[in-house]
């Protein structure tokens, strides 16, 4: 049965929206392509050209998630698409980054592009119009044009194709219930008995091993993450996990006083006074406060690893401001979040090849480099953050120690939903050196930020040393 999506595609050509031509929907993707949302991922790079030419080329069964998974995310043909949300999480990243290049760069372009939610075709329609998709139209046709494309030659499709055909059936789903009487009066039958106790030990037996391949294959996927884990978790004492806390000033109760006397309806409640801005504030009217104070996305990054951590029956050790003294590293493995008000982060960090610098950015300085700094909107929000993941055996006390810091807040948020997500890890931990699980690692992860809320990851950048 088609879907909805396929359904008022079979439609378009009744609609009144004129057919958009193949070269402009070329001509578009490459612009998309070439975007500032776009070019600083190469995966949602090939995933959209992929979801594109595909579409084009009208080749449905090309667009299945599975299929999309191995030709495009170099997953296996018999992935499990329900342990491995890889293709879902890339197509929220690819559809967000749309968004962004429609309201920015492409506001104006003359064909949009768009992947509805639920789907993994491409549909298109005029800038001008409402979002609508639109057909390509069957006599502007040039396949030359899209074949010539150096990925569509090189997509690993017809493999994929051929590897999955070759995949054992699924199961029958259940009988009608009109069905049931007619197969029970035939199970009276002589020898019908021995035959349904047969077919019973061999659905058990074909349950048990598939639970046993789902597992297997689980427990396969999640190695590296494992590894990257493994020095932290594997220790006799809980690993504390520490928050550093954000320097902030506040009114003193002498300016209290006075604003109160001065504006009757003030009650004492309110955490922030309408002060004029007319009116000058003396340092004595401010009270240093470097303790009692933690950033949103550290407290966010927090809930992601202690749920992790939680998930795999570990108890740890939650710590903010400055509990937390150099004895306790000589001792325990340590979670560092944050960087800028983490001076903990800072130091692990000043030995290694990407570093935070004062410029509020993040820097290789060692080999080529390299520097990285949150990219902001016209509004002031974050559009791109950027963070560091660090692994290390601290020098001075032997314990293991990860630090999971970004340049804004949204970056250390991106980071901790990183390295607690195994897929997310376990994909970028695949691509290091050989070796790489009893040395120093580094990951530079880019992510793009959407409403204050991380919604992709990218590895830019790694060392292993």
């Amino acid at each position: 049965m088609a879907t909805g999506l396929e359904h008022d595609f079979e439609l378009m050509p009744h609609l009144e929206t004129p057919p958009i031509p193949r070269p402009a929907v070329l001509k578009a993707m490459s612009s998309v392509l070439e975007s500032k949302p776009f070019r600083t991922s190469k995966q949602c790079q090939n995933f959209l050209r992929y979801v594109v030419l595909n579409t084009v080329e009208g080749r449905d069964e090309a667009l299945k998630e599975r299929v999309i998974g191995a030709a495009v995310l170099e997953r296996s043909p018999d992935y499990n698409t329900a342990d491995d949300p890889v293709v879902r999480i890339r197509a929220a990243d690819v559809r967000k980054r749309l968004a962004m290049y429609y309201q920015d760069e492409g506001h104006e372009a003359p064909v949009r592009i768009t992947i509805p939610s639920g789907s993994y075709r491409a549909f298109f329609h005029h800038g001008d119009a409402h979002p609508e998709p639109s057909n390509l139209h069957p006599d502007s046709a040039h396949p030359d044009s899209v074949r010539s494309d150096p990925f569509f030659e090189e997509s690993r499709l017809p493999a994929v194709i051929e590897a999955l055909e070759r995949l054992p059936a699924e199961p029958a789903t259940a009988a009608p219930v009109e069905a049931k009487a007619g197969a029970e009066a035939a199970s009276n039958r002589p020898g019908q008995g021995n035959r349904r106790v047969l077919a019973f030990a061999l659905v058990a037996l074909f349950v048990l091993f598939a639970g046993l391949a789902a597992w297997h294959f689980k427990a396969g996927n999640q190695r590296e993450f494992n590894l990257f884990w493994a020095p932290t978790l594997d220790q006799p004492r809980p690993p504390i996990l520490y928050v550093g806390s954000n320097a902030v000033y506040r009114l003193s109760d002498g300016f209290l006083q006075r604003y109160e006397a001065n504006h009757p309806d003030y009650n004492g409640l309110e955490s922030l006074p309408a002060i004029d801005r007319t009116e000058s504030i003396r340092g004595s009217d401010l009270n240093e406060d470097d303790k009692d104070f933690v950033g949103l996305g550290d407290v966010a990054a927090a809930v992601s690893i202690s749920t992790f951590f939680k998930g795999r029956d570990v108890r740890y050790d939650l710590r903010f401001g400055r509990d937390i003294v150099f004895g306790d590293f000589r001792t325990t493995p340590v979670v560092l979040i944050g960087a800028f008000n983490n001076s903990w982060t800072l130091e692990l960090n000043d030995k290694m090849p990407y570093r935070f610098t004062a410029s509020n950015g993040i820097k290789r300085l060692e080999g080529p480099g390299h520097s990285w700094q949150t990219w902001y909107g016209a509004d002031g929000a974050p559009r791109e953050d950027y963070a560091v993941i660090t692994r290390e055996i601290s020098p001075k006390s032997g314990e293991p120690v990860i630090a999971v810091a970004g340049l804004d807040q949204t970056g250390t948020r991106a980071a901790a939903e990183f390295v607690s997500t195994p897929a997310l890890l376990d994909a970028a931990l695949r691509k290091l050196p050989a070796g790489w699980q009893n040395k120093e690692v580094q990951l530079v992860l880019h992510a793009t930020i959407v409403d204050y809320v991380p919604t992709g990851y990218d590895v830019i950048a790694s060392s292993v040393q």
